[in-house]
């Protein structure tokens, strides 16, 4: 034959849908067709409905399944196919955080408390679950049952940047008009419509009874964090979608709380002053049990004004704080006034915005860090990198995401650059590593050129927002470069992401 031309046939030795190319006088496994290219990235469940996954927190002691829905369900792990028929489980330890649970390059399933880019590029992601271990219960259990057809670059990619983005619906309605008397339940009440979020590829319909309880009165579980570390704690549903007397157990303040950071530690802090403002965050998930929660508000306001301008900067530094999971889709900001003088059950009250909106809506909408789908309020976007920085790797540059170059690049070039689609002002940058930084340093590079003070991020902890000193202008097709300049204490940077959000004019 005078040229080579991948077969699709059955052959000895070859893994299945694997390309054959025929060299001297046999046929042999290759990969020179881009299908058989593809084919290698392959790693997911076939059919997601064929299994069903589940969790219980005590009895067997934190013991994680997945099985078959009827028969039998296949899933891939580096192009090769795995048929499994009867249930397996794992049991977690009993260690505060996140636990991802996945298939190995053998088909087996196993469990880890460390995120790694294998577990979305190399194996087959089940399930993430975020473990309360002084309360010994799961905060969030969610779904990670992706399918075979995306490739798992493009997976981790929109795993890291984008999170959930919204459908359809979701839809809050106040149970009494904004503003009502605080004499009133029903002035902090609401019902939300049902729903749909996408996942990357996982498709999620949110009902209401299937299994949370939306209307009419919506059943939503409160999450906040606590102590040094900001562990994460969860207040189980009620007909208040806020933390008021008693709820948590322990919070004894007459109004309604924020969730503060000393300095030093996460605590409930009592709004300071009668007529005080705090806000609510409800976001769509892909928790398996309660799609839909709520993320107490760091800060408290004395004006609406305030208000619902703090609402930017608090959502994204939740969803860049250690978040159960990136998987969040904001629907909406809700400021509730607190009075102790108020006759209702949480002393509290929706108001109103400035502008007249019952709520800040911000399910068309995209903030920083967020997935929340296309466009943000003035047209805004976020600008992508990743790293694996080291101590040692000052005055490099971070990876745009889509290179593959070992996360740095010695000098400034068009590899470590990232052009702009839109006019506007560079006003923040969201970063979440595996460890927590001490007074690290990243500089913002606009065409090739230090954007100065305005643009020396100084970053602390492992993960949070820093807003630049001023806007940086930049112009659509302008090019952003991220500089590693100061290793300050603490673990490296390494496998991290930064997004650099940019407003439009």
């Amino acid at each position: 034959m005078s040229k080579t031309y991948p077969l699709w046939i059955d052959q000895d030795g070859a893994s299945e849908d694997e390309a054959l190319l025929w060299k001297s006088t046999k046929w042999t496994p290759g990969n020179a067709s881009p299908a058989a290219v593809a084919a290698q990235e392959r790693q997911g469940f076939v059919n997601r409905t064929d299994s069903t996954i589940s969790r219980t927190d005590s009895v067997p002691a934190r013991t994680f399944t997945i099985q078959p829905a009827v028969t039998s369900y296949d899933f891939y792990v580096l192009n090769k196919k795995f048929t499994k028929s009867a249930p397996l489980t794992k049991v977690w330890t009993n260690v505060e955080g996140m636990h991802y649970f996945y298939f190995d390059e053998t088909g087996t399933l196993q469990v880890t408390t460390t995120f790694s880019y294998d577990l979305i590029q190399k194996y087959a992601l089940v399930a993430l679950l975020y473990w309360d271990a002084t309360n010994s219960v799961s905060i969030l259990f969610g779904d990670e049952r992706h399918g075979i057809s995306m490739a798992g670059r493009t997976h981790l990619y929109l795993h890291e940047t984008r999170g959930a983005v919204w459908e359809s619906g979701l839809l809050i309605t106040l149970a009494a008009a904004a503003d009502s008397s605080g004499n009133n339940n029903t002035s902090a009440q609401w019902s939300i419509s049902d729903g749909v979020i996408w996942d990357e590829d996982i498709v999620h319909n949110i009902v209401d009874g299937s299994p949370q309880t939306l209307r009419p009165t919506a059943q939503i579980p409160i999450n906040y964090r606590l102590g040094v570390n900001g562990d994460w704690r969860k207040v189980t549903a009620d007909s208040f979608p806020l933390l008021y007397t008693g709820k948590p157990a322990g919070y004894v303040g007459t109004r309604i709380p924020y969730n503060q950071y000393t300095g030093a530690t996460w605590q409930l802090t009592e709004a300071s002053s009668n007529g005080n403002l705090v806000l609510m965050h409800f976001f769509a998930t892909n928790n398996v049990d309660e799609p839909v929660v709520g993320i107490v508000g760091q800060n408290e306001y004395s004006t609406i004004v305030a208000a619902r301008e703090g609402a930017l900067t608090e959502l994204s530094s939740l969803l860049f704080g250690s978040i159960p999971t990136p998987e969040l889709m904001p629907i909406a900001t809700v400021i509730f006034e607190t009075n102790s003088g108020y006759a209702n059950t949480p002393k509290a009250r929706i108001r109103s915005t400035d502008n007249g909106d019952d709520y800040i809506d911000w399910r068309s909408k995209q903030v920083p860090g967020g997935g929340g789908g296309s466009g943000g309020a003035n047209g805004g976007l976020s600008l992508a990198f990743g790293s694996s920085m080291g101590a040692g790797d000052v005055n490099k540059y971070f990876q745009p995401h889509g290179i593959a170059n070992g996360g740095k690049f010695n000098a400034l070039t068009e590899e470590s650059e990232v052009a702009c689609p839109i006019s506007g002002n560079i006003i923040a940058l969201a970063w979440r590593c595996q460890g927590a930084v001490t007074n690290d340093q990243i500089q913002i590079y606009v065409n090739g050129i230090s954007a100065g003070a305005a643009g020396l991020l100084t970053l602390n902890g492992a993960s949070g927002v820093v807003y630049c000193s001023s806007p940086i202008p930049i112009t659509a097709g302008d090019t952003v470069a991220l500089r590693y300049v100061t290793a300050g204490g603490g673990a490296a940077m390494n496998k991290s992401v930064q997004e650099l959000f940019v407003r439009g004019n």
